[in-house]
């Protein structure tokens, strides 16, 4: 994301920046396919995905 998106943009307002590099992002997961999700896109492989999420407890008192 860094050298496709960040590098090359001055941002003039944090509007902007947001905008952009969400545009980035949304493009970068339906489009760009990747060797450790088998080859799928990012949203091809959520699509899939069948894994449970559960948040992490901190076992520090």
């Amino acid at each position: 994301m860094q050298t496709e998106c960040l590098n090359r943009k001055n941002w003039t307002s944090l509007l902007e920046a947001r905008v952009v590099i969400g545009d980035f992002k949304a493009d970068h997961n339906r489009r760009h396919r990747h060797p450790a999700l088998g080859y799928r896109t990012p949203a091809e492989d959520a699509a899939v995905c069948t894994h449970t999420h559960h948040p992490v407890s901190c076992g520090i008192n």
